[in-house]
């Protein structure tokens, strides 16, 4: 597996941004409807790991060669689960504990992490036709929607 700079770069600033959100506010929100949905993307990204199996979690958007492409539980309707996951829980709380300043690191943190998929389903789409078709059939980030 070959790792790129750009992959790099991204992580840094995704890993960068996270630590900021956390260390500038509470850990989890203390505002209930807040802490329903902050639960809800948690269970989204744990369960996305579960059906990738754990030990085929990265970072990068690079990925084995011996790849093969996962389109079952909640990949079958979304193709990046932990990438809302992340925007959603650190979202939570962000809003639980509002700043501009935190606020311009979510925004951050969300270009990045889209910039950083959309590499992903270029590298994919560079290794695997059938992603091509998976694609049509789901949604990036929200279910139905987007």
């Amino acid at each position: 597996m070959h790792i790129d700079f750009k992959s790099i770069i991204l992580v840094i600033i995704q890993l960068i941004c996270i630590a900021l959100i956390l260390l500038t506010g509470r850990l989890v929100p203390r505002s209930f409807p807040l802490q329903i949905v902050f639960v809800l993307a948690l269970s989204l990204g744990i369960w996305a790991l579960w059906i990738i199996n754990f030990k085929n979690f990265r970072l990068t958007p690079n990925f084995p060669k011996d790849s093969r492409l996962v389109a079952k539980g909640p990949y079958k309707i979304i193709r990046h689960p932990m990438y809302s996951c992340l925007l959603l829980t650190t979202l939570m709380i962000v809003l639980d504990d509002l700043s501009i300043i935190r606020i311009a690191i979510w925004i951050i943190l969300f270009i990045d992490l889209y910039i950083k998929l959309v590499y992903e389903e270029k590298l994919i789409i560079d290794r695997n036709s059938d992603y091509l078709i998976y694609k049509r059939g789901t949604k990036r980030l929200i279910p139905f929607i987007h």
